[in-house]
């Protein structure tokens, strides 16, 4: 079956990562697993709004 409704594996994944930071980090991502899962408990859930989230693939144009 492929039926992934209940597979909660990537909350909790960024939950237990975000939770056991020291408050105020600076978060460093590379790949699209940890930078999404991340970005979304920060932005969209309001998870840790104290962490800083750096997305090491992202390109400055200058």
């Amino acid at each position: 079956e492929c039926d992934q409704s209940g597979n909660d594996v990537v909350d909790r994944f960024a939950r237990e990562v975000v939770l056991s930071l020291p408050e105020g980090s600076l978060v460093l991502t590379r790949g699209d697993l940890p930078g999404n899962t991340l970005r979304y408990m920060h932005y969209c859930q309001g998870l840790r709004p104290d962490l800083s989230l750096v997305d090491q693939e992202v390109r400055n144009p200058a």
